[in-house]
């Protein structure tokens, strides 16, 4: 991979890595979708019923996609039309999640340094499949290579990054301020529509030292709120009232483990400089077992949040039907 120092150059492969990415997660998503996106939709509404397969689902649907966006909007259209319930939409979306979490791992434990090759092997299966019943198959798998090589544009622009003084500086200065340190995190998960960009970066920062570990779980959990609302938007401007409700849980949970975990920053650093020795791996875990926790505490309670979700978000009949009041 290209290591260069000059400004310009890092900007471009900074941009560049992380446009890359998306578009290789859009291709996957668009493989994924036109290989099994109807057994998909299958699979999501015979598994509704059962809790533990529908998470199942969500964590598999997502690791497909690469893309916990594209899994909501899957659910947000079967909830709407009625065709799964708002509470299996609930468990599956904490599994799709957790799902997501899953790419991060491969920058913090180095794949990506192997980047390039696999992303020969994965032309190889394409155009050896090229016109049989897998091509679609075979541009999934040289789309996921694509991700590799554009986390791997990440790391290669943010490791000079990390090692500039001035960097150094500046985000020293902002880890005294973990409420800016949030919203970047909401900034950068929202301005790229992904939570993999924000937090690989992240990564990067943090294990070249630039980046504190407390001021990385800061920004990480920032970029798992800002991740929730392009769904909650594109539900809202659609005027799609299941979609409403399934993003304001999406959100509404997230923001309630923030809230938690912010107030055990240092004790959960602590924890993790003891067990992980490796800064990149700290980060990573935290990213993924935020979202592990956050499944454990609300799969038992996805009916009470539906109820919940129902009673803020009423449907118009549901206003006619309620008693009058003196």
């Amino acid at each position: 991979m290209l290591k260069t120092h000059d400004p310009t150059h890092l900007l471009i492969l900074l941009v560049g890595g992380s446009m890359l990415l998306l578009y290789g997660v859009k291709l996957v998503t668009e493989a994924m979708e036109r290989v099994c996106g109807a057994r998909l939709r299958l699979v999501m509404m015979a598994l509704g019923n059962r809790p533990l397969a529908a998470f199942g689902t969500g964590i598999a649907v997502t690791m497909l996609t690469q893309s916990s966006t594209a899994t909501a909007s899957v659910m947000i259209g079967l909830v709407n039309t009625q065709l799964i319930p708002l509470t299996a939409a609930i468990v599956m979306l904490l599994g799709a999640a957790v799902g997501s979490t899953l790419v991060v791992q491969l920058l913090a434990f180095h794949f990506t340094d192997y980047a390039l090759e696999l992303l020969g092997l994965a032309a190889t299966v394409a155009v050896i499949t090229r016109r049989t019943k897998l091509q679609e198959v075979g541009r999934g798998v040289f789309s996921f290579g694509l991700v590799l090589v554009g986390l791997a544009m990440i790391d290669a622009s943010s490791t000079p990054i990390a090692d500039s003084a001035i960097t150094n500086a500046i985000m020293q200065t902002l880890a005294q301020s973990p409420l800016v340190l949030l919203l970047l995190g909401v900034l950068l998960a929202a301005v790229f529509v992904s939570s993999i960009v924000a937090i690989g970066i992240v990564i990067v920062l943090t294990a070249g030292g630039a980046l504190p570990l407390t001021a990385a779980l800061v920004v990480t959990l920032g970029a798992n709120i800002g991740t929730t609302l392009t769904p909650l938007l594109s539900a809202l401007n659609q005027g799609n009232l299941a979609g409403c409700r399934l993003g304001l849980i999406y959100t509404g949970t997230r923001l309630a483990g923030v809230a938690v975990v912010m107030s055990l920053l240092k004790p959960l650093a602590t924890l993790l400089t003891h067990f992980l020795p490796n800064p990149a791996a700290q980060v990573a875990i935290a990213h993924l077992g935020f979202n592990l926790l956050l499944a454990m505490l609300f799969l038992p309670f996805a009916g009470q949040l539906a109820d919940l979700a129902t009673r803020l978000l009423p449907s118009q009949s549901d206003r006619r039907s309620e008693p009058y009041i003196i």
